[in-house]
């Protein structure tokens, strides 16, 4: 590891201003530049003529601003060039252009690659500019705008700048006093083209009062399956004390912000600043090559700063992927029935599909029973769940939830399906009476009780495939409120409990009721992670310490969890979440954690793409 700066791609800025207010305070940052002209485009004060349609700012302006501009190189727009558009949209109401770089935004037919291979446009990065108009006037090359535009530049700009309409003009520019203008050629009279082509590395006389970030990039390495570490150290000379947040970018995607604040005597040496400036984090991706970029974000403006690139190697195997899913919620609840138990079951629990609630404890239930979680419609038995009910021939149907959730007519139904079977109904006063009342009909004893909100269905997720790998229930409770519900505690003390495990943060179960919890039952704790996905693995690593397969759910929409956590804690599998797009960095960390080597999502391709099945992790 060393402490030497690699050379920064934009040489600082002369300190003399050239223009006044508008060439005071120009970064030298590209990220800075391109943050202000796309808050200038915000704003209706910079715009690109309709035949690029937005491509110059999504493309290559937005692409310097957000950090991604690493990953497409052909879209780069040299720093002068930034810095030539940040002082005029300072000076004018409103400025047009017309073109950058013709890699990633042009009209059509000038493009790199046909017969209008412009040196200056196609150059890496560009360093021309064609304006097409200033406050709304068309620049034709003798017009008054044309010549004011003209000046502005004259007065900044370094000298041997190329600058096109020669041919509209009355005179040669150096011949009206604009020196630095002095390399013309003819063009057309739609446009003013301006490059740094011939200007050598000529800089603009503008001032910079902030500087960069500096650092060093100084490792990639993978540890372990699935993980990727990263080192390096990193400073703002403008903050030298201060520590710095430090981005880690995988594949074009940001999978870590960290903070640069672990000692590093060799850079204060070195440097000759105080402080704590190293880092080192590791995060998770899919085993394979990747390219991992680190940036370092400026103290005050926040500007990224790269510190370099490398291609590392991320160990570990393939991991395998399957899916369960149906057309419609309840056709998915019934392929898990059927994933569950192929031969059929002694017992059914069916709940309402619109009711996460009673699905959220009603699976431990069901598990503890011996079959599967199945759902209703309040207007009919569907017809995927009167099929499973056929298939799985139990001697038991029991529907969770009052009349108004499941009418009696849905109870008739299947009645009629399964004429021998006791078809019953578990309810009560409100959605915790009917919790408790499910509980009992299962549990005469529960030494371990795991409690959730009631409104908080991913933590019921999370707490239902522990309860159901343990044989334990899943009590639900009002989480905001302060006290223990007197037939609660009465619950407790009937099934004997020893142990409650309170799954889900404090915005979800207060405080105050995990310490009335406590008074009751000393052995009492709570689980729960940055959020819904990482508490999901805190309680999947706490339950399981190695598993084959694991199940990933929807952390978004909850049918698809609640019918699996049952099924999925019974056959001692871990389930966790993810999103529609991609997975976690949490959920990834459990998944290798624990040595998975098949994940099967739980939904269709609607609820989690592709890129799921890939594991493909999740950027911040």
């Amino acid at each position: 590891m060393g402490v030497a700066v690699p050379a920064g791609s934009a040489s600082p800025a002369r300190a003399d201003a050239g223009c006044g207010a508008a060439c005071t305070n120009v970064s030298s940052n590209p990220s800075v530049l391109a943050t202000e002209l796309m808050q200038a485009r915000g704003a209706g004060k910079l715009t690109e003529a309709t035949i690029t349609h937005g491509s110059i700012f999504d493309n290559e302006i937005g692409r310097i601003a957000n950090g991604s501009i690493g990953n497409f190189p052909e879209c780069n727009i040299d720093t002068r060039v930034l810095q030539t558009l940040v002082v005029t949209v300072r000076t004018y109401t409103k400025v047009q252009l017309t073109d950058l770089s013709r890699w990633c935004a042009h009209d059509g037919k000038n493009t790199c690659t046909n017969a209008h291979p412009s040196p200056w446009h196609c150059k890496r990065p560009a360093v021309a500019i064609d304006f097409g108009a200033i406050n709304g006037n068309r620049l034709d090359g003798s017009n008054a705008q044309t010549y004011d535009l003209l000046r502005l530049l004259n007065s900044f700009e370094p000298p041997n700048m190329h600058v096109g309409q020669v041919q509209w003009r009355h005179a040669s520019l150096p011949s009206q006093g604009l020196t630095n203008l002095n390399n013309e050629f003819s063009d057309s009279n739609d446009h003013l083209h301006v490059d740094f082509g011939l200007a050598g590395n000529g800089q603009l006389r503008v001032t910079n009062s902030e500087a960069a970030p500096v650092g060093v990039f100084d490792s990639a390495s993978s540890p372990s399956a699935g993980a990727l570490a990263v080192t390096g150290w990193a400073y703002d000379p403008d903050a030298p004390a201060a520590s710095i947040q430090i981005e880690v970018w995988v594949d074009g995607t940001r999978l870590a912000l960290v903070s640069a604040n672990t000692p590093r005597p060799d850079v204060n040496a070195a440097r000759g600043v105080p402080g704590n400036h190293g880092f080192s984090t590791t995060v998770t991706t899919t085993p394979g090559v990747h390219q991992v970029r680190i940036n370092a974000l400026d103290s005050t403006t926040g500007a990224r700063q790269e510190l370099g690139v490398r291609s590392v190697t991320v160990i570990g195997a393939a991991i395998a992927s399957g899916r369960i899913y149906g057309a419609t919620r309840y056709d998915g609840a019934a392929d898990v029935s059927k994933a569950a138990f192929p031969t059929g079951a002694p017992v059914a629990y069916i709940v309402s599909a619109a009711s996460p609630v009673d699905a959220g404890y009603t699976g431990a239930v069901a598990a503890k029973a011996g079959g599967p979680l199945l759902l209703t419609d309040a207007g009919a038995l569907p017809g995927a769940t009167q099929n499973e009910l056929k298939r799985l021939n139990p001697q038991r149907v029991v529907f969770v939830g009052g009349v108004t959730a499941i009418p009696d007519a849905r109870l008739t139904d299947a009645k009629g399906i399964l004429p021998t079977a006791t078809v019953s109904r578990v309810n009560g006063a409100d959605r915790f009476e009917t919790a408790r009342n499910a509980i009992r009909s299962t549990f005469t004893a529960a030494p371990v009780v795991f409690v959730v909100d009631s409104n908080s269905w991913t933590d019921a997720i999370a707490a239902g495939n522990t309860a159901a790998f343990n044989g334990e229930p899943v009590m639900i409770v009002n989480g905001p409120t302060t006290t223990v519900d007197p037939a609660d505690a009465t619950l407790l003390r009937d099934l004997k409990t020893a142990t409650i495990r309170v799954v889900g943060g404090p915005n979800s179960v207060s405080d105050a009721l995990v310490s009335r919890f406590a008074a009751i039952v000393p052995n009492t704790a709570r689980i729960y992670g940055a959020d819904r996905f990482g508490t999901a693995e805190i309680v999947a690593k706490n339950t399981y310490g190695t598993a084959s397969t694991a199940y990933l759910v929807s952390g978004l929409n909850y049918p698809d969890g609640l019918t699996a956590s049952g099924f999925t804690g019974r056959g001692k599998s871990p389930l966790l979440l993810a999103r529609p797009e991609c997975v976690p960095q949490s959920t990834l960390q459990a998944i290798y954690a624990m040595r998975v080597t098949k994940v099967v999502l739980i939904g269709g391709p609607a609820v989690l793409g592709t890129d799921v099945a890939a594991l493909k992790p999740c950027g911040l």
